[in-house]
């Protein structure tokens, strides 16, 4: 039966880590994206049919209400229409585009900067008639704070389309170049206000109408970061535009007023005077949708262009008993400017995680399979030296075994045979021991430690060299003392094997100097040539490439390395032409 050899697993590179990686992070990032469009989509939808209810129940109750104040169905009317142009909030708004909050996704709010989208609410009574509507107004509030019987007083519209003046037509156009202008300031991330003033207007106090008579408008901006008050100082602020207009007209039914702002003055106040409700050209694209039916309710949602999606709702209402639709109205573009942004950064900030997540996971795994494939070089190169330094004791055993065998020899060839099949035998022996006291370090537990004089252990380990000192003629000095705190076996083995590697490579009539300091002690010996330092600690490895012929298994420095780590230490070799150096910080 044949052996089935497995093949050894192919090595996992930090290029191979960050292609799977990053090719995950890309595809989640895909897959983020295409459910947060569609939660993007489902989550505008829901504040438009949110936004649509709540308007509604307050048309209602403004309905309601102005039914009960006023006697006049024109008076009710034009009250639901400044109303509509005005005061719906969040929903039907001077600037005329709803677009949602990107800090509020439960929130619909209105906005000049998307131009597709827009809000628009019509009262439409038989036949298919529009009483009252948001179509974009004039309007302004007068009132008295001297005299609160003033029958002048209350708001007023000015449906300048209809009255074709042109001061009043250029008046407008002007409105609408500088709201532009407004609109630009803004998205350049300024604080800036757009202001119309009036001294005096035509009123009619029957029909509540009214013609400006001077006017002004004022655009200006800060652009002080920290700058942010709720009322602008305008002498902290640059003027980007202060225009006067004048508006004349001979029509009988109007009454010249002067208005003021400041209540000091004997003149009628005003207030909130300007352009609001929905922009002319956007309420007359939709008016086809706004007709009279005596459909209780209902509500629809339709795609008059691509991208864009129109929310309506329909309810019945009556005023002086007579029944009238209400028609209310949102149209969003679904790849407006604040949708397409909100989603753009939410997803790059999604990405942005993702690909963080991702190389920092090829880091740390990169980091582990190195330490990981190091483990198993060191395993297969201490496996590789161990079979490769028995090898030569044990083929010279082999070698004097058969010569034994063959008889030949003299009785003190004999007994020389002996002794080096007793000396390798104990050189293998050694080389096992001091590996499995290799390996024992690296599974070793928390160890007991006690206080020892270093300078004592060190001088009773020299001792036991002293013959080899004297057959070579090297000096040796120990300066200082120290205590410290270590367990005792692992200390000695570490100053074992460095006295040990300083004794065996010392040349003749060379010299070893250990130097005790409070923190570290410093063994130096001379060398005959300068030895390569950078792998030195590794097991097996010796001062030169061709494995010096001085007799020695290599792991010396290993052990003493990985002793000095069990107990806290560190050790780091350098070395010289001339002298080699072993720091031993405590």
């Amino acid at each position: 039966m044949k052996k089935k050899y497995t093949q050894t697993p192919k090595r996992t590179t930090l290029k191979g880590l960050l292609l799977r990686a990053l090719s995950i992070a890309a595809a989640l990032s895909l897959l983020f994206g295409f459910f947060f469009w569609n939660y993007l989509h489902d989550s505008i939808r829901k504040q438009c049919w949110d936004g649509l209810d709540s308007i509604g129940r307050r048309m209602q109750e403004r309905i309601g209400s102005s039914t009960e104040k006023y006697e006049k169905t024109e008076d009710v009317l034009l009250d639901i229409s400044t109303y509509m142009a005005m005061y719906t909030g969040y929903t039907i708004y001077p600037l005329g585009a709803p677009a949602f909050d990107t800090n509020n996704l439960h929130e619909i709010i209105v906005s000049s900067f998307t131009p597709k989208c827009n809000a628009a609410a019509a009262l439409v009574g038989k036949p298919n008639e529009i009483v009252a509507s948001s179509r974009e107004k004039l309007i302004v509030n007068i009132y008295s704070h001297t005299d609160k019987s003033d029958e002048r007083k209350g708001w007023y519209i000015c449906d300048y389309q209809t009255l074709q003046i042109p001061e009043l037509n250029q008046l407008a156009e002007q409105y609408h170049a500088l709201q532009k202008q407004h609109t630009e300031l803004l998205n350049q991330k300024l604080d800036a206000w757009l202001e119309t003033e009036t001294d005096s207007v035509y009123i009619d106090p029957e029909t509540h109408t009214f013609i400006p008579h001077r006017c002004r408008i004022k655009l200006y901006y800060n652009d002080d970061e920290y700058y942010q008050p709720m009322v602008p100082e305008i002498d902290q602020c640059t003027m980007a535009a202060d225009q006067e207009f004048t508006v004349t007209t001979d029509d009988s039914r109007f009454e010249l007023v002067e208005l003021s702002r400041s209540t000091s003055d004997d003149k009628l106040n005003y207030i909130a005077f300007g352009f609001y409700g929905t922009d002319p050209d956007s309420f007359d694209s939709q008016t086809g949708s706004f007709d009279f039916s005596y459909a209780p309710s209902a509500s629809n949602v339709q795609v008059p262009e691509k991208h864009v999606m129109a929310f309506e709702q329909t309810q019945m209402v009556y005023i002086d008993r007579q029944p009238y639709n209400l028609h209310l109205r949102y149209t969003v573009d679904m790849h407006a400017k604040p949708i397409i942004c909100f989603f753009a950064s939410g997803t790059a900030a999604v990405t942005f995680l993702l690909f963080l997540i991702a190389l920092l996971w090829c880091w740390r795994k990169n980091t582990v399979n190195k330490a990981k494939y190091a483990i198993e070089d060191q395993r297969r190169d201490l496996t590789n030296h161990l079979a490769h330094d028995i090898k030569t004791p044990l083929t010279a055993i082999g070698g004097y075994a058969e010569n034994l065998l063959e008889g030949q020899l003299t009785a003190e060839e004999q007994q020389r045979y002996l002794r080096s099949i007793l000396d390798n035998v104990a050189f293998t022996d050694t080389l096992i021991n001091r590996t499995l006291y290799l390996n024992s370090m690296e599974n070793s537990q928390k160890i007991p430690k006690e206080q020892l004089k270093a300078e004592a252990v060190l001088e009773e380990i020299l001792r036991k060299y002293t013959p080899m000192l004297d057959e070579k003629g090297i000096s040796y000095q120990i300066q200082g003392s120290a205590e410290i705190l270590a367990e005792r076996g692992a200390f000695e083995a570490i100053l074992e094997n460095l006295i040990s590697n300083a004794v065996k490579y010392t040349p003749q009539s060379g010299k070893i100097t250990a130097v005790i300091e409070k923190k570290q002690l410093t063994l130096t010996n001379t060398v005959a040539e300068k030895v390569d330092t950078r792998n030195l600690m590794t097991p097996f490895v010796r001062g030169d490439a061709a494995r010096s012929n001085v007799k020695g298994s290599g792991l010396g420095l290993s052990i003493a390395e990985r002793a000095a780590a069990a107990n806290g230490m560190k050790l780091s070799v350098s070395c010289t032409d001339s002298k080699f150096t072993a720091e031993l910080r405590f």
